[in-house]
Parts: structure tokens; sequence; C-alpha cells
């Protein structure tokens, strides 16, 4: 609220016996002080308080409804605009948190390879045919977690921690899933059998093959020699937002976010599943 009239040294006149004060009509009013009361005031001090009791005099009025109303339209509507953005804010710090556990796992592997004459470990597709353990227990312990003889415990441990997605609430569900492309043999069909890229140092391509992606269920692998004969792939392709991305680590230890198409697209003969036409 703005005030009209303005209080200044002119409009509040001090007597020089400092027994009495006047101040011009109509602008504000106080009781007198007395001498001795007054003597310790300043003249800045008796303009301001002066100043305080000409607003407290006009500052009585309260807010109506309708102004009411008009302010909290205005709350509603930045509201409405601020939402969409924090939305979007925390979408990408889960993203960006999801991919740097896709490429704390990929080093994982790495150094699984490095202690186990260069191959990567397998995933539920094979280990157990080959007594192993799958993917994620095999790296527990270069992930600073003990690899337990107790299922219950290693079950409990890759559902948790750097192996959960932030955006997977079901904790049944696997959060990211293996390429099986590195785990097959000559008995299996996929296209270049036999070569085998059961080693790192097999793979062509390292930096544009995938590694690991996101899944959709309780698997902890990635079918994805079959999607060229019509089978639905498991990625979770749109994870991480409405542009329909979701993270990639690929064989040389780095991740990524992208869109699924280009990662497979067989219309536009990409596929950087498989280690033979990856690039």
């Amino acid at each position: 609220m703005m005030i009209s009239n303005t209080i200044t040294s002119e409009s509040v006149k001090i007597p020089n016996d400092l027994e009495s004060y006047y101040i011009a009509p109509n602008r504000c009013s106080a009781s007198p002080l007395s001498k001795s009361r007054f003597s310790e005031m300043t003249r800045t001090q008796f303009l301001m308080k002066a100043t305080y009791l000409q607003v407290a005099k006009g500052n009585d009025k309260a807010f109506t409804l309708i102004e009411l109303l008009v302010v909290i339209s205005i709350i509603a509507i930045l509201a409405g605009l601020l939402l969409p953005s924090l939305s979007r804010a925390k979408s990408a710090t889960q993203r960006t948190h999801c991919l740097s556990q896709m490429k704390q796992l990929a080093m994982g592997v790495m150094m699984y390879a490095d202690d186990h004459r260069d191959e990567l470990p397998r995933s539920q597709h094979s280990a157990f045919a080959f007594r192993q353990s799958p993917w994620a227990i095999s790296i527990l312990p270069y992930l600073g977690q003990s690899n337990s003889d107790n299922h219950a415990d290693n079950k409990r441990n890759i559902r948790r921690g750097v192996f959960r997605c932030s955006k997977v609430k079901d904790p049944e569900k696997s959060s990211y899933g293996q390429n099986v492309y590195f785990e097959l043999g000559a008995d299996d069909d996929y296209l270049g059998r036999p070569t085998s890229w059961r080693k790192l140092t097999s793979i062509p391509r390292r930096s544009a093959t995938i590694l690991q992606g996101e899944v959709t269920g309780r698997i902890d692998h990635i079918m994805a020699h079959f999607w060229r004969e019509g089978a639905e792939p498991e990625v979770a392709t749109d994870r991480h937002g409405a542009e329909g991305k979701s993270n990639y680590s690929f064989a040389d230890g780095h991740a990524e976010s992208r869109q699924f198409l280009l990662t497979y697209d067989e219309k536009a003969q990409r596929d950087l599943w498989n280690p033979l036409t990856s690039k």
C-alpha cells in the first residue's frame, strides 16, 4: 500500500524547549514525549518514529476475498509451470545415477575377465550348465561385496544397491541383463556361428558392442540373437524419460543413454548387440 503523504523534517516541527512538539495536521498523531525522554532521541530517530506512526495509521486494511483468490490463482499457475521442470530434473537425476551403476557393473565384468583367462562371466542362460555362478553373483567380490555360499544371501545382494535402478520398484524384478552373444557356442543358432566371443579380447569393436542393458522382467540376460526371428526384445526401452531412452554399457567399460533403435534396427541394418555387426 502506498502512502500519499510523505513525512519530512519540514512536516515535523521540533520545538526548541523540547517540552512539547507539533506534527503537521492530518499526518499522524502521537502522545507528547517528556523532556528527558525526548532528549535521548536524535532528530533521525524522531522522524523514524513519526513515519512509523503514519504507516501504522494507514495500514489497517485487510485482504479482500478477490485479492486472496488472485494470489491463490497466481501460485497455482506458477506451480503448474514448475512441476514439469522438477519432474524432468528428477528423471534426469535417476538416469544419471543408473548410468553410473551400469558403468560400475561393466568394470566389475572387466575385472572378472582379467582374473579368469580373459573369459566373460555367464548369465543364467548358460551358467548353471557350466557349473558357474551367474554374472551378477560372479562380480560381487569386484564390487566390494562378498560372494556367499548361501543362495538367499546372493539373491538379496543382486537385487539391491548397484544392481538396482531406482525406477524399478518391484524387488523381484531385475534391473540389468547381460548380452547373451558372449556365451553362445557352436550349438546355438545365431548370425556369425560358429564364431565365439567368450573372451573379452575376441570382441572386434569393444567400444561399439553392447555388454549389458536394462531389462523388463526377472531375467539377468538379453537374448538379442532371437530378435531376427521376431522375438520381442527384453530391453526396457523407455525406462528413462519420454524420449524413449534407456541405459547401456559397452564391452570397453563405458556406458551411455540411447534410444533402442540406435542399438538395434533391422531395417537400418544396425545391430550393436552382435559383436560381428557392431560398428
